[in-house]
């Protein structure tokens, strides 16, 4: 029987969501200041950080993130 309602599962997807996010910002950042003029990495680095915050709003705990 789950005594959590999920939140061990929710919290275990959202760590994972942000690492991987945070790889993916890492790789934009590096592409950019290889090559600026790559418009499509700045919506990719954009992205990434909005993922890093959701994620890290989960995992601290916000009762209004979901």
């Amino acid at each position: 029987m789950d005594t959590d309602d999920g939140r061990r599962t929710k919290r275990s997807v959202a760590l994972f969501l942000l690492i991987v996010a945070s790889l993916v910002a890492i790789a934009a950042v590096t592409l950019l200041v290889i090559d600026p003029s790559r418009t499509s990495m700045y919506f990719t680095l954009v992205g990434a950080l909005v993922t890093i915050y959701l994620n890290a709003r989960i995992l601290k705990g916000d009762p209004t993130a979901r």
